[in-house]
């Protein structure tokens, strides 16, 4: 689940969404090797009884693009290289 994106003064976009954590107990995580990381830098084991958390993802704000315009207009972009042979453009040019 997720909420509506936030986007930054920045362009930066931010979305709050709820994760779970999975296996649930600090003995699992310990057993199945997951969370390398929180162990490495020492979590309080606390933090492991709570299953859920509320989350942030943060996207760049040049990951994706997005026009709307009126009766006619035209979109220039910087020169680019294209790795691929195909280009796709997804757009509504009634």
């Amino acid at each position: 689940m997720s909420g509506q994106p936030v986007v930054r003064k920045n362009g930066e976009i931010w979305i709050y969404y709820n994760s779970l954590r999975l296996p649930g107990s600090i003995e699992d995580y310990k057993t199945y090797n997951r969370a390398k990381e929180l162990f490495r830098l020492n979590v309080d084991p606390k933090a492991f009884n709570d299953s859920g958390a509320l989350s942030l993802a943060k996207l760049r704000p040049d990951g994706f693009v997005s026009m709307d315009g009126d009766e006619s207009g035209t979109i220039v972009t910087k020169p680019f290289l294209l790795k691929g042979e195909d280009l796709y453009i997804n757009a509504d040019a009634r």
